[in-house]
């Protein structure tokens, strides 16, 4: 069914109304536009860095729309700049970040811009290498193994997580969709494998492991 714009209440567009539709739309346009103003003030010497989200912004808006802010525990990584706005990080709060200023909430801008870290919605500090989320995905598991956290309050994000990974292992057993390293960055396919990928997600099924009934 097509979303009609004179019928807001009851035309959907595969399960979606038209305010998440338009909320969507203007997540992934809001998240283009700042990374053309990044790019723009880096090219005027006033930031130093900017890692461009082009090209995320129409999955990551649609993730968006099945998780919450505040309640899921969010572990991403630079390119994850339109799943940030859409779980309320500020276009001033990214900008902060940018030119590095003391106010920035996520760090005080000692941190690289694009690397978002707020607690109180629930996103964990973004490390820099690709796939490096893992590891504190594996922490938590750890933390509910050894008593540190709260089970029922950590055990659904372990899951969630776990899921993601186990995705990426095709029929034969592989660890798929690994990123090469930064020495040579290159698109990552199903058939994309590294040591550090397979090393990473043996560590965070060890500890999944431990939390099977």
């Amino acid at each position: 069914m097509k979303a009609v714009l004179n019928d807001r209440e009851t035309q959907l567009f595969e399960g979606l109304t038209r305010d998440q539709l338009l909320a969507s739309h203007r997540c992934m346009l809001l998240s283009r536009k700042l990374d053309d103003k990044e790019i723009m003030l880096r090219n005027q010497s006033q930031i130093f860095f900017q890692i461009s989200g082009a090209g995320h912004e129409g999955v990551l808006a649609a993730a968006a729309l099945t998780l919450r802010s505040g309640y899921d525990w969010f572990f991403p990584y630079y390119r994850d700049r339109a799943l940030c706005l859409a779980l309320g990080v500020t276009p001033l709060e990214m900008l902060l970040a940018a030119v590095g200023a003391k106010d920035d909430p996520a760090s005080g801008g000692r941190q690289m811009p694009s690397h978002y870290s707020y607690a109180d919605r629930h996103i964990w500090s973004v490390p820099t290498p690709t796939g490096s989320q893992l590891l504190p995905a594996c922490g938590i598991a750890w933390g509910i193994n050894n008593g540190v956290l709260d089970r029922a309050t950590f055990l659904p994000v372990v899951q969630k997580a776990w899921t993601g990974l186990v995705s990426v292992i095709d029929t034969n057993g592989m660890v798929g969709w690994c990123q090469p390293v930064g020495a040579g960055p290159a698109a990552a396919t199903a058939t994309s494998t590294t040591p550090f990928g397979v090393g990473a997600w043996l560590l965070a099924a060890s500890e999944m492991a431990k939390l099977l009934p």
